[in-house]
């Protein structure tokens, strides 16, 4: 069952390759803002929001082994 969600495939790729991209994406953005000195919110709310996906993206990859 989880197999299936981890590997369902989107425009030929599968879902667990799509997470990593906005997990490191939201990271780098993250760290960019932090970097430039915006707004204490934005920074913290892209920094959850990666965080999030991040996690997801791990517990689906290491789930679909047990």
């Amino acid at each position: 069952m989880l197999e299936n969600l981890t590997y369902y495939n989107i425009l030929g790729l599968p879902l667990i390759f799509y997470l990593g991209i906005i997990s490191i994406t939201l990271f780098i953005a993250s760290a960019y803002t932090g970097y430039k000195n915006k707004p204490i919110k934005i920074h913290k709310g892209l920094a959850v929001s990666a965080i999030i996906f991040g996690a997801i993206h791990i517990l689906l990859a290491v789930l679909v082994y047990i």
